[in-house]
């Protein structure tokens, strides 16, 4: 018989309690404390920047939790308006012959009136708002006439219409109809020449309605009727005359009989 000659190995109880392995690791234990640690709430607060620009200053709004304060910049300085103020125009019909040797095309051609004008507004530059309407040329023993309606704005009461033209444009038999004024009576515009036998001078003055009366010529002409349109100024020097050489006769009445 064969007989094994390996002998059991006896078995060795091995155990193992949970409890007998151990961490070595330890967390340290904290307990806080309600006394140590103070709750505190921070409420950071809301900003609302509101910028309205105007065209002058400019306002700053600022609202907090606390309430709303509010700030304006200083008002810049404006400038002086340059804006001229408004004047009536001065209108009116306007008739000259222009030294322009006349020529039957100029008849209905728009390119010659488009010229005309541009040399009307050239000579009246020194004037604002010149305006040209109803332009019309025929032909004047060879020369051409020029007729045509006119509004302008003038600033200076010493510049005149008819100096304006016949300086920048070789013209003769310049009329102008000054429209919507009206021209008072003929006055004397000095009586001087009176005591010499006359001629004088007498005017009509303007005097402005639905236009202005810059830049008309007031009319004037020369007169020796003394009587009709100095007689008061006459009888006035006469009076006074008449009562110095009273005078002089009793001062020397009275000192005759002393």
């Amino acid at each position: 018989s064969i007989v094994s000659s390996q002998t059991p190995t006896p078995s060795v109880p091995v155990s193992v309690q949970a409890s007998s392995i151990v961490s070595s690791q330890t967390s340290p234990s904290v307990t806080p404390t309600s006394s140590s640690i103070s709750s505190t709430n921070v409420t950071t607060p809301n900003t609302t920047l509101a910028t309205t620009t105007q065209p002058i200053s400019t306002t700053v709004a600022t609202s907090t939790t606390g309430g709303t304060s509010s700030a304006t910049s200083p008002t810049a300085p404006t400038e002086a308006s340059t804006t001229k103020p408004p004047q009536k125009p001065t209108c009116g019909k306007v008739t000259f012959v222009w030294k322009k040797p006349w020529n039957d095309s100029y008849v209905n051609n728009t390119q010659f009136v488009i010229y005309t004008k541009t040399e009307l507004k050239t000579a009246l530059s020194k004037y604002e708002d010149v305006k040209v309407s109803k332009l019309q040329v025929t032909n004047e023993t060879g020369n051409t006439l020029v007729e045509f309606k006119l509004c302008f704005t003038n600033r200076d009461k010493n510049s005149y219409l008819e100096d304006e033209l016949t300086d920048k444009l070789d013209i003769t038999e310049l009329k102008f109809e000054a429209s919507g004024v009206t021209f008072k009576d003929w006055k004397a515009k000095d009586c001087k020449g009176c005591s010499t036998g006359g001629p004088i001078t007498i005017e009509r003055e303007c005097e402005p309605k639905q236009y202005s009366c810059n830049g008309v010529k007031i009319p004037s002409k020369e007169s020796k009727e003394c009587v009709e349109y100095c007689s008061a100024g006459v009888q006035k020097r006469e009076i006074s005359t008449f009562i110095l050489i009273l005078g002089i006769v009793l001062a020397f009445s009275v000192n005759f009989w002393k």
